[in-house]
């Protein structure tokens, strides 16, 4: 199944000389001081060891390169913390993913009806009401599949950022206040 995904995507990047696509953990790469650019978007907080990834993105940009992340907030997500999170530890990670993804349509068709009743009232909520069907169910299923979950404060993230080699560290919150987008300049080699 991973090399047919990696068939697909180098076959969809053919077009781009300067792009490869490799399969590797991300506590396993060993790029060093060879981007202008890292971004990671909704990894990190899926992590068991956040830090050590990113060092590892931090260790593979050029000194000035630029990290970007974006990582699941606590803020704006408390419901999710509250209702789902333990769902999500206590059973559907450790279930089969075909089956997690067929019962995902009991907590989806609840989410699709209430955020086109009230379109709202979140600003995440809100988002999610323009939503087709489909794309509610993913979300929900993308939020039972995970074994690790984090969903950061904004002095998390910030100490998340500590002692990895950036500086000029800023942490936004995105118009839907679901995360935080984090970027960052490296410093150090």
């Amino acid at each position: 199944m991973i090399s047919a995904r990696l068939k697909r995507r180098r076959h969809n990047l053919k077009e781009f000389s300067n792009a490869q696509v490799f399969f590797k953990s991300i506590y396993d790469i060993d790029w060093r001081g060879q981007f202008d650019l890292v971004f990671s978007i909704g990894v990190i907080h899926h992590l068991k060891d956040p830090k050590a990834a990113i060092k590892n993105l931090v260790n593979a940009l050029k000194l000035g390169g630029q990290l970007l992340l974006w990582v699941y907030s606590f803020e704006g997500n408390e419901w999710l913390v509250r209702f789902i999170d333990p769902i999500r530890r206590r059973l559907t990670s450790r279930l089969p993913v075909r089956l997690v993804y067929f019962l995902s349509y009991f907590l989806s068709v609840p989410l699709w009806l209430f955020v086109k009743t009230l379109k709202g009232p979140t600003p995440y909520l809100k988002q999610l009401a323009a939503f087709k069907f489909w794309h509610i169910h993913s979300i929900v299923f993308d939020q039972l599949i995970p074994e690790v979950a984090n969903y950061w404060t904004r002095s998390q993230v910030a100490d998340l950022m500590e002692g990895v080699g950036l500086g000029q560290v800023r942490i936004y919150r995105p118009e839907n206040d679901c995360g935080w987008t984090v970027i960052g300049v490296k410093e150090k080699v």
